[in-house]
């Protein structure tokens, strides 16, 4: 598939652009050679490659989430200037 001025113009109409002769002149060269390079992309054998998730092959490494400390939030609210029904209380900012 060929991008030429007639599905520039449409794209553009569609996206309320308006769009220089420079603009759609590049815009076209840009989007031909994008094509190209997913057309040599898709020609390309891959049947004995196997699919991968990651190009790094690395895995992430998680702990365990375990509750230490069941105490800390009251803790930190008992040493708050002011707190209410478990939430801290603090000055208005915005108005």
């Amino acid at each position: 598939m060929q991008i030429n001025k007639d599905n520039i113009k449409d794209i553009a109409d569609l996206a309320m652009l308006s769009l220089s002769e420079f603009e759609e002149d590049k815009l076209i060269s840009d989007l031909n050679q994008l094509l190209e390079t997913i057309d040599t992309m898709n020609n390309i054998n891959t049947d004995n490659i196997e699919p991968m998730s990651n190009v790094s092959c690395q895995e992430n490494v998680f702990r365990d989430d375990l509750v230490s400390n069941k105490d800390l939030e009251l803790q930190l609210l008992t040493r708050a200037p002011k707190s209410k029904d478990g939430y801290y209380v603090v000055p208005q900012t915005v108005e």
